[in-house]
Order: C-alpha cells, then structure tokens, then sequence
C-alpha cells in the first residue's frame, strides 16, 4: 500500500513540474535579449596562471570577460548564467550542489555535472560596462597544458527560460580564445615535470632518420611479412595487357571480387581462363620459409609473383588469409603497374589487431567510420571495438527502448530533461553540434556488412555500470513519459533508484552516471539491449562478443541506494554482483563477454571466472600506469585464463599527444607523449621491458616498480595463449571533426598494425643497447617506407594524418647551413625567409644566401605527401656567423 501511494505521489510530483515547466519557462522578450546581447558582445580569454600550486594538486586559472558592445549587462532583473566546459574542474565546486563565490569577481561558481560548470552574477556584481573587462580568478583540480583542455561554445541561459545562445566569442575552430602556454608554468603540470615543449633542435636530435631512397620502398610491404624474397629488377605489369583474375571457388567469391574492383580486372571462369598473365586464388596451407611446417592461423598467406611466366598465385587457408594476402598485392601495385618478381609468405602475430573507437564523447558519422576501415584493411587489422555509449551519449538505436536515441544521442540545454541530455565538451546548446547523433538500425547495419566484406568484427560496447550518464537520463525521461498512462512501461527500464543519497564523482566528474545494481530493471534493461544488439548483427555479421564496459566505477556509488542497503552488500560485492548477473546475460544470449580490465576486478584480484558466464571472458586491458601499480594485470588475468588484449594507456593510447606541446591535441592522464616511433617501440611480448618513464617524463626503474607492485611472469604456454592480441584506443572527448579524428590516429595506427601482426627482430634483443640499435635501424626502415609510400595511400583515401613539425639544427661550423628532417623521408620540407610570403622547398640542409643579413628568422613547414596541408608552422632565429648559438622556437 505504502509503495502504491509513493508511486501516485510521483506521478503527482510529476504532473505539476510538467505542467510548471510548460507555463515558466516561456522566454520573455526581456530575456531573449539579455542573452542574444551575452551571446554575441561577450568576449571570453581564458588563461592558466600558472599550474603549480603549493600541493602541486591544482592550478590557477583566469577568465577575462569583456563587454565588447554598447549595452550594460548587469546582475538582473534577468537572472543569467554563463555555462562552460573544461577538461579539468572547477576546484571547491565538484560533487557538491553548493556554488561558490568568486572573490572580487561578483560571480559564483556551480558544477552542473561532467566537465559543465556555470558563471552566475551574485548581488555583489557590478555591472559590466561597454569596454570594461572583468578578471576572473579560481583554482582547478590538476594542470591544464594544451589549449584543448579548454572547450569551446561557452553558453548564456536564464532562469526560468528554455532557450540559451552560444557565446560567439568562444564558438571558433580550433580554439582561439586561450591565452598561450608560454612559460614553464604552463606547460608543466607541477614543478618536478620534466617535459618542455621540443625545440626546432631536439625534435632534429630524436626524428631524423636517414632516407634509403623511394625505389627502396616502394617494394616494401606493411605490416612487415614473415618472409619476401622480391626482386626488385624483375618486374612484371598486372593491371594492362589483359590480366585477368581466375573465378576461385565459391568461398573466395568476396575476395575475387574485392581484388577485381580495386584493380579494375575482370573476373573469368576457370574453364576459359588463358594460359599466363592471370591472378588466382586458392583455398591451400601455408609453409613456414624455409621449413616445412604450416603458418598458424586462418590469416596466413602466400603471394607468388611469376614474372617470367605471367602468373601471380595467391594461397590461403581461409577466405581471410586470402584477403590478407591481397593486400600485400595491392601494396605493390600501389604506387606503380609493374610488380616485383618473387615470393611473399606471411600470417599475422596475433589473431586480435584491433582498433576502439569513441563514438560516445562526440559523434563521428558513418563515412568516417567506414574510411577508418578502409585504412585498417591496408593493414591488415580485423577487430573494431566501437564504443557506442558513455556518459556523454547514447549513439546506436535499439528499438525497443526508443529513448535511448530519442533523449540520450542528443546534447543540448534543456531544463526539462526530455528532450537531451546536457552539453558537454564544447557541444553547444543547440541540437546541431559534434554531441549529437546516432547510427540507426540501417546505418550500423551498413556498417556491419563493410567490415565483413574487409574480414573486419565489428565489437559493440555499451559501457556499464558506470559512464551510464546518457542512458540513465534517457531512462529517467522514459518515466516522465509513461508515468501517468503506463506505469510499468514507466519502470521497466529504470537504472536508477528515487531514493539513492549516494555521493559521488566519476573521474569524468559525473555524480549520476552508476546504473544501480540492486534494481530488477537494470537487468531487463541490459537484457533487451543485448537481445536487440544481437538482432541487429544476426544476417550479417553475427555476434560473438558483447562488450560491456564495466571501468571506471566510481566507489562510492550505490552505498545510499535503499534497494542496495536492503541486499547487506558491501560495495564490492555489489558491484560483483552486476557483473555477475551481466555476464550471465550475455552468456544466455550465447554471446562471450569482453570487459575493460578493471571490470573483472574484485578487491585488487581478478574476478573467479567460475562466477561470470560463459567458456571466454575478454579483457582489453589498459590501465598499466607503471608507476599506479596495475602494470601486472595484462599477466595477471592471462594466468587466471581470461583472454587478454594488450590496451596499454602509456604506448596504445592514441587520444594522447605526438610531442608535450600546448598545441597538441589529446589528453595526457596515462603520458605525456606517444608518438608514433613509442607505439613502433612496444614489446607486447615482454611487457614489463616496457617501463621508460612516469606521466611527468621522470625515468622508472623497472626492477624498482617490480619490487614494489609485483611483476608476475606468464606462467605456462596456456597463460602465453591466452594473450590474444593488441588495440589502440582512440577516446573522443577533444576529437570534435573527422580532421581531429584522423589526426590522432594517424600514423600511428600503422606503427600499431606492424606491432600487432609483425614480431620485429629488435624485441628478441636481451641487451638493451644492442636492442635500441637494432630498434633504431628497423624504425629508419618503416619510417622511409610511411614517408616515400604509405603517406600517399593515405591521401588518396582522404585521411588528415598528423603531420609532424620539421625538425632543424644550425650547423654550428657554418651558420649559412641548418640541417632539416620531416622525420618521414618522402614528406617535402619548405622554408620561408621573408615571414611565409614564399615558400621554397629543401631537401636536407637549407643553404642560406652569401648576402643574408644577420639576424634572420627562418620560417618551416612540412607539407604532406600530396603538398595539399601542412605541418604547424616554427621558426629559427639565425644570429650569423661569430655568434655562440642562435634562438630555435615554435611559433
């Protein structure tokens, strides 16, 4: 009885704020222009201060707003509120329903929730006269180094009215409102940081590689095979005079037709097949070189080119390893007709190469998913783990449960909470932003039958209990729908309990993204969403894992739940609990599940297997933060035989920046640099070899961190096999365009893919110095062939890769030389000496003229492949001749 009144009075509650919301939050005249004034004269500067505070915790920041109009705007009588988003929060505001003032500002300072706080005007705010600017100080929790840790489109909004207008000021790409990190307590994170952005001379030091010449490259193949016997002056033409491919057996039908579209040739039946100058593919074994055992795996391959005879045979155990095989053909022909004479044989190092993608932070649309895979299927990578729901939203459409997409794919303001979720990540207020958007049924299906075709498994993952934000508000909206006309429909799917007291703050700073484990209709909820995700798979690429998330978990949540406090649960248990019943969902669905590795942990031990369902359990294992103590794990949940993915944040996180630079994007949590020689470097095989140095660029000692946290060994050949393979993760919280996308992913997703398929020689170095020269001369190799090959196959499929900034010395025996590197022999070098009004390009060394009048200020870029972009821009100031050094910055 007492349940039935509680539901009526909710029901009530929810009539009136309806009926509330429907009446007050008409916009009045007076407040639509208050803001459209905000909106358009407002300009916002922000600026770090400095990131260093006594405890080296925090760090300062200010905010100029100037009133750029005519207007005053003043504390009221419209009650408006700035709202902004930064990567870091607001210090003494986070968690907390309280807003703090500002001193000497007449501001205050609220979290809303995630990285959203808000600026409102107290009864001390003067008001803001035209031309005036007023400083705005506050402290925020860790450093602030790159401008992207800023987001764009700040917001106005009043009390009392549902609309809202974007500051202009802050609406720009890229961002252009942020003061520069111009000194060292900047660009540092604390006072024992070691990084500084890298000089014109250091980044010369540590990319320059010598060029072995395009002919060289041209007839090398990545990933690396095992073996190819080439030869380079015996070549034949397979695309004119007739080539044909032979019509293979029904199981290659994809592949014949694939080979035939990317060549232009005609497939024939084998009865009329002529006699030379043909392709065929074939269902066979491979041989190891020079032995007689079979490469394992279903993705090996064996290409022979008969220049004499006018035959190429390409042979494989499976359709895929035929398709793998064809890529290395394409390969060749890529950058000319004619193809060497010769052998390839080859089968990948791991059967997982997988590639995850954050379609969650911000929406990235079909077309961009679909060129990523077109990439990965150059290189040979086959699992793509899309990340499809997280705090900030829901992007796949599960038709049972329209409101996953009707509320949770979309950002936008909205004070009733039924339309979308609240900005984030400098998606604006209105509904055309990079926060919104979803794949419909059609359009994931779309994306199913290309991967299949590329022999790609597409991996969904709806991450639960915690980054639930999206999906608990969209379920939250599902009840004020249903509330007054279908109560069950109202409860069926709820993920959150009315009563919950709990306080708590994800580390993306979200108080409400936990789904509550103690609820039936959590578990009805996961239940029909993996059944839909199921359904959606089933005729065209079927499902054999479910990704389910499980990181992050904040652990204070669920603790004030009174449904929890009725289960006498502590709360590990009660997140053992989820997972328990979770797996056993999927298992029921006949599905295996794959988990984040912090998933499957309970009191810092991997979870019993016994108790999750199903044979496999997949970790992708990615918190190895060396100097965290989880850097075990990898070993740790392989010997407790759960299938391990190598994930690892310090060398696999690609969302991190190329070069510690303020005008890099990505995050920087795991370390301050990954670039793409780091990702080459990675021993997946020896991880603890691994260890280099900490997130502040201070060295680690591995026999150090072995002693302190453990660094247990794999155990036997089963535990060897249970390590699986390799990902890269790419997170979208400062990845806004598909430009942003492709530039944090490539190139280093090429150094990935050679990783994940080709064991490199310098792995098997024991001594360190001889393994850094042998690691040196094999990345002077793959840096040629991206910079003389690969960056061209890459332009022509439209990708925006990185473009590293030129590297430069002055010669210091004559200052009329300055040595120059791209880094990537093959990527064009041009300078400037009249401040970028004409560019000439250079080879290796830039000869300045006898008559250059001292000091000079020489200009660089590095221009892709097909000159079409460029690198940022730096420059040197060249004092002359007689003078000890000359200055080298970044503009």
């Amino acid at each position: 009885m007492n349940n039935f009144k509680s539901i009526i009075a909710r029901i009530c509650v929810l009539l009136v704020l309806r009926w509330f919301n429907s009446v007050s939050c008409q916009c009045s005249q007076e407040q639509i222009d208050v803001l459209d004034y905000i909106g358009n004269y407002l300009e916002v500067r922000y600026a770090v201060i400095r990131n260093y505070d006594s405890d080296d915790q925090t760090s300062w920041s200010q905010v100029n707003l100037t009133n750029s109009g005519r207007q005053d705007i003043s504390a009221g009588p419209v009650q408006w509120s700035v709202y902004l988003s930064l990567l870091r929060g607001i210090q003494d505001t986070l968690g907390t329903r309280n807003e703090s003032e500002i001193p000497n500002s007449g501001l205050k300072v609220g979290h809303i929730n995630g990285c959203l706080h808000r600026l409102s005007p107290t009864a001390s705010f003067a008001t803001l006269l035209p031309g005036q600017t007023l400083p705005v100080t506050f402290r925020v929790t860790h450093g602030m180094v790159s401008h992207t840790d800023v987001f764009p489109n700040w917001y106005v909004a009043a009390d009392g009215c549902t609309e809202s207008r974007t500051i202009l000021s802050t609406a720009r790409e890229p961002i252009h409102f942020t003061a520069p990190f111009d000194t060292a307590e900047k660009w540092k994170r604390s006072r024992n940081d070691l990084y500084d952005p890298y000089t014109p001379s250091v980044r010369y030091n540590s990319s320059y590689v010598h060029d072995i010449g395009a002919d060289s490259a041209r007839t090398r193949i990545l990933p690396t095979p095992v073996e190819a016997e080439l030869d380079a002056e015996k070549t034949v033409n397979i695309k004119y005079g007739g080539w044909v491919i032979v019509e293979p057996v029904s199981e290659l039908e994809n592949e014949a037709k694939f080979l035939s579209d990317a060549l232009g040739l005609t497939i024939v039946p084998a009865a009329s097949a002529p006699s030379s100058r043909k392709i065929l593919l074939l269902i066979g074994p491979v041989f190891n070189p020079n032995a007689t055992k079979e490469l394992d795996g279903a993705e090996a391959y064996q290409l022979e080119i008969d220049a004499d005879g006018e035959t190429v045979t390409l042979t494989g155990p499976t359709g895929s390893g035929v398709f793998r095989g064809i890529q290395s053909v394409l390969s060749l022909t890529d950058h000319g007709d004619d193809v060497p004479s010769g052998v390839v044989r080859d089968g990948p190092r791991f059967e997982y190469r997988g590639m995850h993608v954050d379609v969650s932070r911000n929406f990235h649309q079909v077309e961009e998913i679909f060129r990523l895979m077109d990439a990965m299927t150059i290189y040979k990578m086959n699992q793509l783990h899309l990340h499809l729901s997280d705090d900030e939203g829901w992007r796949l459409e599960i038709p049972e449960i329209p409101e996953l997409t009707q509320v949770g794919s979309r950002r936008c303001y909205d004070p009733t909470g039924d339309q979308c979720i609240i900005p984030q990540l400098g998606s604006n207020p209105t509904l055309s932003n990079t926060g919104t958007g979803y794949y419909s049924v059609a359009t994931y299906r779309s994306i199913l039958a290309y991967a299949a075709r590329r022999h790609i498994r597409v991996i969904p993952e709806i991450d639960m209990p915690g980054h639930s934000h999206a999906a608990i508000h969209s379920m939250l909206a599902r009840h004020r729908k249903y509330a007054a006309t279908n109560v069950t429909a109202a409860n069926q799917y709820l993920l959150s309990d009315f009563d919950d007291q709990s306080e708590y703050l994800s580390a993306q700073y979200f108080t409400d993204g936990a789904v509550n484990p103690c609820m039936e209709s959590t578990y009805s909820f996961i239940d029909a969403v993996v059944g839909s995700v199921k359904a959606l798979h089933a005729d065209v690429q079927p499902l054999t894992v479910f990704h389910l998330g499980g990181d992050e978990v904040a652990s204070t949540a669920w603790i004030g739940s009174p449904l929890c406090q009725q289960l006498n649960l502590s709360r590990p248990d009660l997140y053992l609990r989820f997972v328990a019943r979770a797996s056993h969902i999927v298992a029921g669905h006949g599905l295996e599940m794959a988990m984040w590795d912090d998933g499957v942990y309970y009191n810092d031990l991997p979870v019993n297997k016994t108790l999750l369902g199903g044979e496999n359990v997949y970790t992708t294992v990615w918190s190895n933060v060396w100097e965290w103590g989880n850097g075990k794990r990898a070993y740790e949940l392989a010997n407790d035989d759960y299938k391990v993915i190598i994930s690892h944040a310090t060398h696999l996180y690609i969302d991190h920046p190329s070069e510690p630079d303020p005008e890099e994007r990505g995050l920087y949590w795991a370390t301050r640099v990954t670039s793409p020689f780091k990702v080459f470097a990675f021993m997946p095989d020896s991880l603890y070899d691994n260890i280099g140095v900490d997130g502040k660029g201070r060295p680690l000692d591995k026999d150090t961190i072995c002693a302190v946290f453990g660094c247990p060994p794999l155990e036997d050949d089963q535990s060897r096999a249970n390590v699986i393979g390799m990902q890269g993760q790419l997170w979208s919280e400062v990845t806004r365009f598909p430009e942003n996308l492709t530039y944090m992913i490539f190139p280093r997703i090429v150094a990935l893919a050679e990783r994940a398929w080709h064991r490199a020689e310098f792995e098997s170095v024991p001594d360190e110095i001889a393994r850094n020269e042998t690691l040196q001369g094999e990345w002077e190799t793959f840096a040629n062939i991206l910079g003389h090959k690969e960056f061209k196959r890459l332009d022509r499929l439209g990708i925006k890769y990185n473009i590293a900034p030129a590297g430069a010395e002055i010669d210091p025996d004559n200052q009329y030389n300055i040595f120059v590197t791209s880094g990537f022999p093959g990527l064009p070098v041009v300078y400037s000496l009249d401040q970028g009004l004409t560019w000439i390009s250079c080879e290796s060394v830039i000869n300045l003229p006898p008559d250059t009048n001292f000091p000079i200020d020489v200009q660089l870029r590095v221009l892709s492949s097909d000159r079409s972009r460029s690198s940022r821009q730096i420059s040197l100031t060249v004092n002359g001749p007689g003078t000890k050094t000359s200055a080298l910055h970044d503009d």
